[in-house]
């Protein structure tokens, strides 16, 4: 009876074969299986990974050293009780080399995780957006140390005037303040160090104009020498970015139009 059984099932399999449906849906599970397994060894990886990293961590703090992770490490707030551990990667960066899009997105998902190193670049042919893009995520991008000109060589620079705004930005500060975005399209930035503001503006994969009210950080009742950067490409220079020094009041609005994958960065210090 059994091989009766046995040899009736062979022969309907044989006669009539899974449909496409069904082997789509066997494929699938397969996959799935496949998946599954791949997913609890990846798991197991970065657990022990973790493991191993904290400990190494909790080994710098003791010797006074300051960390800096790279690659895949997750931010778990690790830091808060170790907070020898600066920043960390864990990020699509400029080591991918990924859109405006992308870069606009981030500071509403991956930075509300914690600090990361982006690892910025500035002369690098394979950055898809601007120099004053670039410029601003300095400031937009929070991270108590901050890797620039990653993928750059120190014969790339030309003495382009621009870049002092990298060489004043600082990478820890007494106040911050989103002004303004929208996850994906634009984000603006404030953060002041001392006196000093400064201002971050990111914009994505269309143009756009906006306005930045000096109202909505600056104290109010002064006078401010002010900076701004951003993208002009009318500009017969490499980096395409012009440079405006002036000085003007608290509550002034600043009209920025902004490229498609361009920026503007500013920074305001007190006059005395």
């Amino acid at each position: 009876m059994k091989h009766t059984v046995l040899y009736l099932i062979l022969l309907t399999m044989l006669l009539f074969p899974l449909s496409a449906s069904a082997k789509a849906k066997a494929k699938e599970n397969a996959d799935l299986a496949r998946w599954k397994a791949n997913t609890e060894r990846y798991l197991a990886k970065v657990s022990a990974d973790s493991t191993w990293l904290h400990n190494a961590v909790k080994k710098c703090a003791e010797h006074k050293l300051m960390v800096d992770i790279h690659d895949e490490y997750r931010p778990t707030g690790w830091s808060r009780t170790y907070p020898n551990l600066m920043t960390r990667e864990g990020i699509g960066s400029n080591e991918e080399m990924p859109d405006a899009r992308h870069n606009t997105t981030l500071p509403f998902t991956r930075f509300l995780a914690g600090p990361a190193d982006y690892t910025l670049c500035y002369f690098n042919g394979r950055v898809k957006n601007t120099k004053a893009h670039q410029l601003a995520m300095s400031v937009v991008y929070y991270s108590p140390i901050q890797f620039l000109f990653w993928y750059d060589l120190p014969t790339a620079y030309k003495g382009e005037q621009e870049l002092n705004f990298w060489k004043d930005c600082p990478t820890v500060w007494d106040e911050s303040k989103a002004l303004d975005g929208v996850p994906g399209e634009y984000i603006v930035q404030a953060r002041r160090s001392g006196s000093s503001w400064f201002v971050g503006v990111l914009n994505g994969l269309e143009p756009r104009t906006i306005t930045v009210n000096t109202a909505d950080f600056l104290p109010k009742k002064g006078k401010y020498a002010m900076g701004l950067y951003q993208d002009d490409p009318k500009l017969n220079t490499r980096a395409k970015v012009s440079t405006t020094l002036h000085t003007i009041k608290s509550g002034e609005r600043i009209t920025l139009p902004l490229l498609k994958n361009g920026g503007a960065a500013i920074k305001f210090n007190k006059v005395k």
